[in-house]
């Protein structure tokens, strides 16, 4: 008796294992390019709105987050779109491209860096 109830144990366990190989494959195999919001901005963002949010040294015309009452009176869908589609502004010194020119940045990287960003920078 003893030696059926270990095999079976032990059948237990391996089921269990194999239940959470998968589960776990199918979460890292689910995750976005970028794990988080602030990962997004550190990796994309930072090159033209630095890593304080209020641009970078020699992007003229990039708004001051930290500063910016008019960005942040949009919600995030609104701003979500603006990275989507870019920004052009006649007269401008830079634009941003659509996806801030990674065409890889998903909506998902996008709306987490929203929201990392209004977090952060947004009043």
């Amino acid at each position: 008796m003893d030696i059926i109830s270990d095999f079976r144990g032990e059948e237990k366990m391996k089921k269990m294992g194999v239940t959470a190989f998968v589960l776990l494959g199918g979460l890292i195999l689910n995750m976005p390019a970028f794990a988080s919001g602030q990962e997004t901005f550190d990796n994309v963002c930072v090159a033209c709105h630095g890593e304080d949010g209020k641009g970078a040294e020699g992007m003229e015309g990039v708004p001051d987050f930290t500063n910016a009452p008019a960005v942040w009176s949009k919600s995030d869908a609104e701003l979500a779109q603006s990275v989507i589609n870019g920004i052009e502004k006649p007269g401008a010194e830079v634009t941003m491209p659509p996806r801030a020119g990674d065409d890889e940045l998903s909506d998902g990287d996008i709306n987490a860096a929203v929201a990392y960003m209004r977090k952060t920078f947004g009043s």
